[in-house]
């Protein structure tokens, strides 16, 4: 049970390493004073050479335990050489008569604790054996191993190595436990975030549902004028972008873990995204109360040379993090933002003047679910994810992130990407003004494969003005079935995840006997891997949920053109 507890930990390497270190100088300590002892008892010169060479050996190990290098050789040379120095122990050392028998079970411990699953039963295997043939040869040639010259060298020798013995069983059990302890309270720690977290995200996630529901029952009153309605209306959608951000966090923190989050470089103008940044958080302003908050933007180079190559979503992603978390800490004073140019980096900060942050809780702020207040009565919201998502995608981007921070004084935040001007702005970044498209799909039969009904109905609402005629199947199987019977279906929109057959299933049917019919998946799943299975099945196309109307009529027209 013990062991169990240690081999679960990911650094079960350095608990090894540390294990053998501390092994490996109380040896030479035993060792020596074994040496002192052996000639006092005025034994043999080789039990007074062989611990005095097991010390200069076991001083070697330390060392290299210390720097962590070929360890698995490492584990095999501590282990060959324990057994084949108490062998020589064994048999110059009167055989069973002396304390030899303690180090075998000395060296068993180390076996068990040094070694995993069949390497263990290898190791463990050959030093039984060995104790078995030192066994035989004790009970069957007694006079192999010589008798102690007296009664008291005897019990001197027994009650020192019964010494040495339990100096030994004391490192490998005080290791045990320091290492058991340190996991404990690791996972003490986790279970105390977790719940905090849990507590949090429903907290963050009831809020903006109920603001939701709530207007939208209000929308029930036919007594509403229509500012009012447009007011409730106005609420409902910014409380399900709020909800939409708190998801989009949750889901960037896991792709971070996973290495799924992608990095798509592009050249753009940095000024104008820092300027619609600015123009952006003014308008925020206003709706916080916070007008009297002055936001500045510094930026490090002339216009005509604001071009760089990198990821612009991302890049606008970490600022905004940045300046949410300092318009929402600051009271009075000002925000200061943009840019300088260090080297071959960009160096970008994001200064304010609100409460700062507390010395004792600067090494926890870039960690996952953590914030500076994490009780019941904390006075800002958020979900403790912003900065270490900020992190991520920092280092995603080549760069890296640090702050400065006094208390009641405010706090800056600095960041670097790597500096990649240029001179002409990628054509998927020209900006272009805003066209609403018409699509005519009059002569199409389209298939919605949905088993909830709202999101038939919603998809039924988007696909109003294309004109299209509409099939609805509540299943795979349905859809399957409708697919055979129809020839005349041009496309068809599949959920994922729905009852008797899912999607995926579907599709491969679909594929059987339609090879060019195209197939647009709508799922909540958007990681890599998904993705992966989608096109691999026979998916055409993706729209990640929540879908937007002119993403999904873009797609069909990609198709149907």
């Amino acid at each position: 049970m013990l062991r169990k507890g240690i081999a679960t930990n990911d650094n079960f390497t350095n608990f090894e390493a540390r294990f053998i270190g501390s092994l490996s100088v109380v040896t030479v300590i035993i060792a020596l004073s074994g040496v002192v002892i052996n000639i006092f008892l005025g034994f043999d010169a080789n039990l007074i050479i062989l611990p005095l060479i097991a010390a200069i050996i076991f001083t070697g190990t330390y060392f290299w335990a210390k720097c962590q290098k070929y360890f698995f050789l490492l584990k095999v040379f501590v282990n060959v050489l324990s057994i084949v120095f108490v062998n020589f122990f064994w048999y110059y050392n009167y055989g069973s008569h002396g304390p030899a028998p303690y180090f075998f079970v000395i060296i068993s411990s180390l076996i068990i604790f040094i070694w995993q699953k069949k390497q263990l039963f290898i190791v463990y295997g050959i030093l039984i054996i060995n104790i078995l043939i030192l066994f035989y040869l004790d009970y069957a040639n007694p006079e192999i191993t010589a008798n102690y010259k007296s009664n008291g060298t005897r019990i001197t020798d027994v009650y020192t190595g019964c010494i040495m013995y339990g100096a030994f069983i004391f490192v490998l059990v005080n290791n045990a436990r320091k290492s058991l302890m340190s996991e404990y309270e690791k996972a003490k720690r986790s279970d105390n975030l977790k719940t905090a977290f849990l507590a949090n995200m429903s907290h963050e996630i009831r809020t903006p549902m109920n603001g939701i529901l709530g207007f939208s029952e209000l929308l029930d009153d036919d007594e509403l004028t229509p500012e009012q309605r447009r007011e409730y209306i106005n609420i409902i959608n910014e409380r399900g972008r709020h909800l939409m951000a708190i998801i989009n966090d949750i889901l960037d923190i896991a792709k971070i873990d996973s290495n799924q989050l992608d990095v798509s470089k592009v050249t753009f103008d940095l000024h104008h995204l820092l300027d619609d940044i600015l123009l952006s958080y003014k308008n925020e302003q206003k709706q916080n109360g916070k007008e009297h908050i002055k936001i500045i933007l510094e930026k490090a180079v002339d216009e005509e040379k604001n071009f760089i190559t990198s990821d612009d979503l991302r890049l606008r992603q970490i600022l905004n993090n940045l300046l949410s978390n300092a318009l929402k800490f600051t009271k009075t004073g000002f925000i200061k933002f943009g840019y300088t140019i260090q080297g071959n980096k960009l160096e970008f900060f994001v200064q304010d003047t609100g409460k700062g942050i507390a010395k004792e809780k600067q090494p926890i702020i870039f960690e996952r679910f953590r914030q500076e207040e994490e009780t019941y009565t904390r006075q800002f919201g958020g979900t403790g994810l912003g900065l270490s998502i900020s992190r991520g995608l920092v280092e995603l981007l080549g760069g890296d992130i640090r702050f400065d921070s006094e208390e009641g004084k405010g706090s800056t935040f600095f960041f670097t990407i790597p500096y990649n001007p240029s001179r002409e702005v990628s054509a998927m970044y020209e900006k272009k003004d805003p066209v609403k498209k018409e699509y005519d799909f009059s002569d199409k039969l389209v298939l919605i494969v949905e088993d909830e009904d709202y999101n038939s109905e919603l998809l039924r609402f988007y696909l109003k003005e294309t004109k299209a005629r509409l099939l609805f199947a509540k299943d795979g199987k349905i859809a399957v079935d409708l697919c055979r019977s129809n020839p005349s279906i041009s496309i068809i929109i599949m959920d994922i995840q729905l009852p008797v057959m899912n999607g995926l299933d579907a599709t491969m049917e679909i594929r059987k006997f339609r090879q060019d019919i195209p197939i647009i998946a709508l799922s909540a799943y958007v990681y890599e891997d998904d993705k992966k299975r989608y096109f691999d099945a026979g998916i055409s196309d993706f729209i990640p949920k929540p879908v937007k109307s002119e993403k999904l009529k873009e797609i069909m027209a990609k198709y149907l053109s």
